[in-house]
């Protein structure tokens, strides 16, 4: 394993791993996941990379972000290539031995489904079968989405939303009944969408999203 800071890993719960560094910068794999995290023209941008970057910054420690798909990051965590991720731990490859996670929960995927003036009731993807669905445009929604596509399960995706804005935009204007997106997008998109007031939502997933330290 790469040395990595020892009030780093404290602060993260990683107590195990806590000894002297050899160097304070680490090099990152993350997956789009706007807005709250992505590289945007070599820029690593949202709220979760500003809130991992002041943590880094109290203990002295630079962090480098690179946006790669899912398999190549618990790749590139598994033969060392990067030093860590904001990622679910089964994501990373705990189970596998790849990585080490925090016991601290960093922070919550919480995976909603949406409405306009009633409860939708959805918490089963299968309760979705034969709906019309408002989606955003390259979520694999924890693999469900290769549910969504399947044919025999009759979803219509009537709309591949560029974001949570225009979704939100699109389900409450009645484009669809029911919108798939995560909580914390919905928040911070619902105070600039009219009519985003009456919304209702029922959970399907919550899931934690940990800080991940390679073991190589």
């Amino acid at each position: 394993m790469k040395h990595v800071s020892t009030i780093f890993l404290v602060l993260f719960g990683c107590v195990a791993l806590a000894y002297p560094a050899s160097a304070e910068s680490l090099k990152f794999a993350i997956i789009n996941f706007e807005p709250q995290m992505s590289v945007k023209d070599g820029v690593p941008v949202g709220g979760w990379i500003d809130e991992m970057n002041r943590v880094a910054k109290e203990v002295g420690v630079d962090i480098s972000y690179e946006e790669v798909p899912a398999k190549r990051m618990t790749e590139g965590l598994g033969s060392g290539v990067y030093d860590g991720s904001i990622a679910a731990p089964s994501l990373a490859g705990i189970d596998k031995g790849f990585v080490v996670a925090s016991t601290m929960v960093f922070q919550r995927a919480v995976l909603q489904v949406y409405a306009v003036g009633q409860d939708p009731g959805v918490t089963k993807i299968e309760q979705l079968a034969g709906k019309e669905l408002i989606v955003n445009r390259g979520y694999m929604y924890g693999g469900r989405r290769a549910w969504i596509d399947d044919p025999a399960n009759q979803v219509k995706v009537v709309l591949e939303a560029k974001d949570a804005p225009q979704a939100l935009t699109a389900l409450t204007k009645g484009r669809a009944p029911y919108l798939l997106q995560y909580r914390d997008n919905i928040r911070d998109a619902r105070n600039s969408v009219p009519g985003a007031g009456n919304l209702k939502a029922s959970t399907l997933s919550d899931v934690g999203i940990n800080v991940v330290i390679s073991t190589k």
